[in-house]
C-alpha cells in the first residue's frame, strides 16, 4: 500500500505542477499492503480504563431525528454499560460545521467522519493517535479491517489516527440497466443480453419495433452510491475495459478515463446511440428523480439504475400498470467482442470513527468499540428468530417490523465493525426490499459465483493523499460534465480532448 500511495501522490504532484498527461509511473503493486500500524502490546504503556465508565458523547453524520431516542442507540448502551449522549452534524455544510467545531476544541470523544473530513482534521493535527490504546485494549480489533484499509488511516511514522469501517461487501455491481420484459418480449427479445453486441442489438431492435412510442434507453442514475456517481453506464463501459475515472492500464500505469484507449471508441458508441434516438433525448437533462418517474410510469423500457429508490420506483410500476417484480430483468456487466469486462470493487471508507485530540476517554472509546464488536450481530441486526431468520446458505433475512422499528438505524450507529462478519450481516439490510435482494442476487451474486475474475481492485479507494480528496469531486463532475457534453453533440472528441485535459491539469 505504500507504493500504492506513493505512486498516486507522484501523479498528482506531476499532474497539479508540471501538467505531464500520462506521465509513466512503476507498476501498481498488489493492494495487499506493506504497510501496517504498530500493533505491537508491548508499546502500550501505562494505559487503563477510568474506574467508573465516563458518559461518552458521540458525533454521528446528518439525522433527521434525535439519535438519543432511537431503540439502537439504547440498546447499545444497554449491551455496553457507555452512557452516550448522541448529536448529528446538519445535512448541510456538514465538513465545515464539524471544522469549525474541532478548532473551537470540541468536548465530543467519538466523531463518525467521511474521508475528506478525516484526512483534513488529520493534517491539522487534531485527532488522537490510536495505536497504544488498541494494543493496550483491544488488539483483536487490528483484525477486523483489511491492511489496505488501516494503510489509508496511518501516518508515515505507523501513527493511525483512525478506525475505519468500509463498504461492507466490496464486489457488488452497482450499476445495471431495469428491463421492461413484456415490452421485451413483445419486440421479439428472448434473452437478457450478456455482451455489448447483443446489446446493441437488442436496442436497435426495440427501436424497429417501437419507433417513438417509447424511450429505449433513459439514464444517467447518477446518485451517491458507491461505483455508481457516473453519467456513464459502468455496466456498458465494461464492455470498453473502463470501470472508473482513475484507472491503471494493462502496462501498470496510473491514467485517467480520458487517456485509456478505448475512450474515444466508447464515446463513439454512446454518441451513435444518442443520434439514432436509442438513448433519452432528455439524458443531459434528467436527474435520477425523472429517471425513476420513467421507469415507474413506463415511459422507458430500458432504464439505467442503481439500488438507491428502485423499490419505490418498481412498487408504483406494479400499482399504476400491472408490471410486477417478476416481468421485471436485469442487465447486469457487459462483456466485449474479446471477453473484456472490469467492474471496480466497490471498496472505499464508509466511515471512519477518530478520537479528537482534546477528549480525555480514549482508553475507554477503545473499549467501548471492543464491547460493539463483541455483541456486534446483536447490536446491527439484532436477535435471530426476533428481527431476522437465515436462509439456506446462511444470509439474514429480515422479520418485519421487527427489523425495521428495531434495526433500521443499526448502519448509522455502526460506526467500527468487524468487517468479516459484517459483509454477510449487512446483506439483511439488501433483503428488506424484494426488488433490491433481486437485482442483488442476479447481478452480484451471480458475478461473483460466475465471473470473479471480472473485478478490478479500487487501487485509489484507501489513498491518503491530500490533493487525491481536495480536487477528485471536481474533477469527476467535469468529467461527467464532458460525456454529455460529447454525445450531445455540443463538442466533438478530436476538437476538445486536449483542451479537457489541458484543463484537467490545471486544475489540480
Amino acid at each position: 500500500m505504500k507504493c500504492i500511495k506513493k505512486t498516486v501522490a507522484l501523479v498528482l504532484f506531476a499532474v497539479m505542477v508540471f501538467g505531464l498527461i500520462g506521465c509513466s509511473v512503476p507498476p501498481i503493486p498488489d493492494s495487499s499492503g506493506d504497510s501496517t500500524p504498530n500493533t505491537d502490546p508491548s508499546n502500550a504503556p501505562g494505559i487503563a480504563l477510568k474506574p467508573e465508565k465516563p458518559v461518552l458523547k458521540i458525533l454521528l453524520q446528518s439525522s433527521s431525528d434525535d439519535p438519543n431516542t432511537k431503540v439502537e442507540a439504547l440498546d447499545i448502551t444497554k449491551v455496553t454499560g457507555y452512557q452516550c449522549v448522541y448529536s448529528a452534524l446538519p445535512s448541510q455544510n456538514a465538513t465545515e460545521t464539524l471544522m469549525l467545531e474541532v478548532s473551537s476544541g470540541t468536548e465530543q470523544d467519538l466523531i463518525f467522519t467521511r474521508a475528506n473530513q478525516f484526512y483534513t482534521l488529520m493534517s491539522s493535527g487534531a485527532l488522537t493517535p490510536i495505536n497504544d490504546y488498541v494494543n493496550a485494549i483491544a488488539p483483536e480489533l487490528w483484525d477486523c479491517v483489511t491492511k489496505p484499509a488501516w494503510s489509508g488511516v496511518t501516518a508515515a511514522d505507523g501513527l493511525v489516527y483512525g478506525l475505519p469501517a468500509t463498504f461492507p461487501y466490496d464486489t457488488e455491481v452497482a450499476t445495471f440497466i431495469v428491463c421492461r420484459m413484456d415490452l421485451l418480449e413483445q419486440a421479439g427479445v428472448k434473452d437478457i443480453p450478456k455482451t455489448l453486441d447483443d446489446f446493441t442489438e437488442m436496442l436497435y431492435k426495440l427501436k424497429d419495433f417501437y419507433g417513438e412510442e417509447y424511450i429505449i434507453l433513459t439514464g444517467p442514475y447518477n446518485r451517491n452510491i458507491v461505483g455508481a456517481s457516473y453519467n456513464i453506464p459502468l455496466n456498458v463501459s465494461s464492455a470498453f475495459g473502463i470501470y472508473n475515472d482513475w484507472m491503471v492500464d494493462k502496462n501498470g500505469k496510473v491514467i485517467y478515463m480520458t487517456e485509456h484507449e478505448n475512450y474515444q471508441n466508447m464515446m463513439d458508441y454512446f454518441t451513435k446511440l444518442y443520434n439514432d434516438g436509442i438513448l433519452d433525448p432528455d439524458y443531459a437533462i434528467n436527474t435520477y428523480n425523472s429517471v425513476d418517474e420513467k421507469l415507474s410510469s413506463g415511459k422507458a423500457i430500458l432504464t439505467i439504475h442503481n439500488r438507491d429508490s428502485l423499490s419505490a420506483a418498481l412498487a408504483a410500476l406494479e400499482k399504476d400498470l400491472g408490471i410486477p417484480l417478476d416481468r421485471i430483468g436485469w442487465i447486469g456487466a457487459l462483456s466485449g467482442a474479446d471477453g473484456t469486462c472490469t467492474v471496480m470493487k466497490t471498496q472505499q471508507y464508509d466511515y471512519i470513527p477518530v478520537i479528537p485530540k482534546s477528549s480525555d476517554n480514549a482508553a475507554d472509546v477503545i473499549n467501548f468499540l471492543r464491547l460493539k464488536v463483541e455483541n456486534q450481530e446483536y447490536l446491527v441486526i439484532g436477535e435471530e428468530g426476533v428481527h431476522f431468520e437465515l436462509d439456506e446458505y446462511k444470509n439474514p433475512i429480515p422479520i418485519q417490523p421487527a427489523f425495521n422499528d428495531e434495526r433500521n438505524l443499526g448502519h448509522a450507529f455502526k460506526g467500527f465493525v468487524d468487517t468479516n462478519l459484517y459483509k454477510n450481516q449487512w446483506l439483511v439490510r439488501v433483503r428488506k426490499s424484494n426488488a433490491q435482494w433481486a437485482v442483488f442476487n442476479e447481478v452480484t451474486i451471480k458475478e461473483n459465483r460466475e465471473r470473479p475474475e471480472i473485478f478490478v481492485d479500487a487501487y485509489f479507494a484507501f489513498t491518503d493523499d491530500p490533493a487525491f480528496h481536495k480536487y477528485n469531486t471536481a474533477l469527476r463532475e467535469n468529467l461527467n460534465d464532458y460525456f454529455l457534453q460529447l454525445i450531445m453533440g455540443s463538442k466533438t472528441i478530436e476538437g476538445s480532448l486536449s483542451q479537457f485535459m489541458s484543463n484537467w491539469s490545471v486544475n489540480g
